[in-house]
This record gives C-alpha cells, structure tokens and sequence, in this order.
C-alpha cells in the first residue's frame, strides 16, 4: 500500500519543492483536521505545520529537498531541510565565506546565527510559497475545498465570467458551478459545438456517450393550428397538415450512453440526482431552444427479472423505466428506453 506519510518522510529527494509542500499539507490535514496548514502571516513559526532549515554546505544538490525530520519537542510540525533558495549554501544570496563561517561555529557548537537566518528563511520562503499558489487556481480549489471553505474566491468569479455562469450558481449548485468553470473553454465559446457537448457529458456522466444530432421527435398540434378546410392551415405545401403532430428533426438532439450498471441506470432517471445534473448541464451549455433526449443503456447481465409482486426485491418495478420482459436467452443490452430532459 503506498504510505505518502512514508515517502514523504523516507523519500523526500523524488518530490519537487513545491509539489512536496502541497502533498505535506494534506497529509497534516488529514491528522490534524481541517486547520489552515501553511498560512504565512505575522505569527509564531511554532504555529506552522513545516518549517524550513539551510543546508551549510557548498555542494550543488540536483534536488531542492534534502531530508525531512520531525524534533520530539514539536511532533506535530515538519522540520525540512532545502538546498534551495536561503540566505547561505551553494544557492543562498550571500557570499560563499558566510557559510565557511556557519559551518566553523557549528564545529565549535555555536548555532546562533544559522538559527537566526532559517529563522529569517522560513518566513521568506512561506511567503514565497504563498504567492506561488496566489494565481495557480487548481490548487487554491483544492485547499479550499480541504479546508471546507464554501464562499467563492476571486479567481472562480473571474472564470465563472467567461463561462457565462451566474454569481447564485454557486451556491444553489455548486458541483454546476465546478462544472462550468472546469470546462470554461467550452462554455465561453458562442458556437457550442457537438465536441465540447461530449466532452462535458462524459465527464459528468463517468462513461462515454454518443451524442445524435437531428434526433427526429414527434410534436403535437394545437388545435389553432391544426387543418379546419375554409378556416386555417389550409395551402398545400406551406401550412397543411394531415394529423395532430408533425414530425421534426431541427434542434433536437439524442444522448446514448455506454453500457451502465444498474445503480449508474438508476441515477440517470427522472427525478434522480445525476439526471437533474445532466439536465442543468445541457441548459446551461445550449441553452432553451434545444430538445435533448437521454437514452441510457443497461447492460445485459444487469437487467432485472420481472417480478410484479414486488416481494423480495428493493427495487420496485416501474413501468417504462426498469421493467423488461427478460428471458435466459437475452444477451444485448437494454437501448429502449428514451427520456426526455425536462423540469
């Protein structure tokens, strides 16, 4: 089972300087709860989960982290040990003879002044961590969400702008909200596409889907206009129709969903949560003017016996939605059944 506490710890040269900060403090979040972590302010450096020392030496290291240790007096905090960045070393910003002079007074027991420059180097490089994670939004996302923050920053509002979203998305659906700034691309282009549509739903969904464009539906007439001979609709080839609905192709469109499990069948249903998700989706990406149809598939082995007592079974049988007449012999998957995403 692979530990990052271990490797972490055991293993710190394999991790980058960065990308080793972010990994230690989810791992302090996960044993310590959900506390800030590395909040760099004008504060004790007790009250920080890491803090950074200096190699005294003048050797070119190919990796920025050296070694990782926790001292018995503070378990709760990391104690890492840098080669890069620092007042002194081979990459510090002073002269190469004040690390020859740390390492004589460290011979001769004296720490004051490395003390006093990690000091000093801690609180730089939080800060300097801190704004490397001021513009990288993927990562702010995650921090916030480990740290159960829900308010909006300011970069998803700037996103959310360019994907068209609205400030109250956010907090009455928020996994939309999430949706549409991930896919920003898509969302922010005035022409939506077959394209950036499939890619969304499959995301949303978990499985590959096949979207059909021109998906022919039947429409039913109103009775003004239906053919009355002397009154209305009567030019042949213009208005005429024999019948109460008409058949159009135009801004319709189908969505077939790969073979499902039962439970992924089930959550695609009217009233069902991914349902509703996959409905405010395509509203919020095409808009009102389309007719969308969803067509989830069942795979063969999980389609249910027939049992219209509905004893012994934790699923009760619903006409039209997953009940069919099913022998031993049935081997293809269930691709009958067409719902139409609506409110």
């Amino acid at each position: 089972m692979f530990d990052l506490n271990f490797y972490l710890r055991y293993r710190p040269v394999e991790y980058d300087f960065y990308q080793f900060i972010r990994l230690a403090e989810c791992v302090y979040a996960e044993t310590t709860g959900p506390n800030p972590g590395f909040s760099p302010s004008d504060q004790p450096l007790d009250h920080e989960f890491i803090r950074f020392s200096q190699a005294p030496e003048l050797c070119f290291r190919t990796q920025s982290v050296l070694d990782v240790k926790v001292e018995p007096e503070q378990p709760k905090q990391l104690h890492l040990l840098v080669s890069a960045f620092g007042f002194y070393g081979a990459n510090g910003v002073l002269p190469p003879f004040y690390t020859e002079l740390i390492q004589q007074r460290l011979r001769q027991g004296d720490s004051a002044l490395k003390s006093f420059l990690d000091a000093v180097n801690s609180r730089t490089l939080s800060f300097l961590l801190a704004a490397w994670n001021r513009n990288r939004y993927p990562f702010i996302h995650e921090r916030r969400q480990r740290l159960a923050q829900s308010s909006s920053f300011r970069g998803q509002d700037i996103i959310a702008g360019f994907a068209g979203s609205h400030a109250h998305l956010f907090e009455t659906e928020p996994v939309l909200h999430q949706i549409s700034n991930y896919f920003c691309g898509y969302f922010s282009h005035q022409r939506k596409t077959l394209v950036g549509l499939n890619a969304i739903l499959t995301k949303v969904i978990g499985v590959n889907v096949k979207i059909t464009q021109f998906y022919a539906q039947h429409y039913s007439l109103s009775k003004s206009e239906r053919n009355r001979l002397g009154q209305n609709s009567v030019r042949l080839g213009e208005d005429c129709v024999l019948g109460t609905e008409i058949v159009d192709g135009n801004r319709s469109l189908l969505i077939t969903t790969d073979p499902l499990d039962y439970e992924e069948f089930k959550s695609l249903q009217p009233d069902a949560t991914l349902y509703k998700r996959v409905l405010n989706v395509c509203l919020q990406y095409l808009g009102i003017g389309y007719d969308v149809s969803l067509q989830p598939v069942l795979k063969a082995k999980e389609i249910p016996p027939l049992n219209l007592t509905n004893k012994g079974v934790t699923n009760p049988i619903r006409l039209g939605y997953n009940s069919w007449l099913k022998n031993t012999a049935n081997a293809s998957d269930a691709a009958n059944i067409v719902f139409m995403l609506a409110n």
